[in-house]
């Protein structure tokens, strides 16, 4: 079995229909549950020797955000370009080395609105709702 990531990625604007933000972008990643204990104590062997400790002890990030270690921002503020480049190279070398697969969608929210559940559906998951097909149709 494979277990699956997937998060946001970048700014996709504030609402569904914002005219300047067109694009809606997910990321992931997929691991394998045979490596799921290794992969986790390389990554926290790599947080270790880049932070100094394990991810949420005291005065450190619970987890890493990709936009937040390149922009520089919170907790990466005071880290200089280079030192943060070198995060983000170890942590790429990692899942090269582990041959992780990277799962990446893009949804037009100008044609994903045409989907659109309302929000009182049992489908919806709120402000973003998915049209799913009933379970009777998919077990034909």
């Amino acid at each position: 079995m494979n277990l699956v990531y997937v998060g946001e990625s970048g700014n996709t604007g504030s609402s569904i229909n914002d005219p300047n933000q067109y694009h809606h972008i997910y990321t992931g990643l997929m691991v394998h549950e045979d490596q799921c204990i290794s992969l986790n104590g390389e990554f926290d062997a790599l947080f270790q020797r880049h932070l100094g400790s394990q991810p949420g002890s005291e005065g450190t990030p619970l987890q890493l955000k990709a936009a937040d270690i390149y922009q520089g921002r919170g907790f990466f503020k005071s880290w200089s370009p280079e030192r943060r480049g070198d995060l983000i190279k170890d942590c790429l070398e990692l899942l090269i080395r582990r041959r992780t697969p990277v799962l990446v969608t893009y949804i037009d929210k100008r044609e994903f609105i045409k989907f659109r559940e309302p929000v009182d559906s049992p489908y919806s998951l709120g402000q973003i709702t998915l049209n799913l097909p009933s379970i009777n149709s998919c077990s034909r």
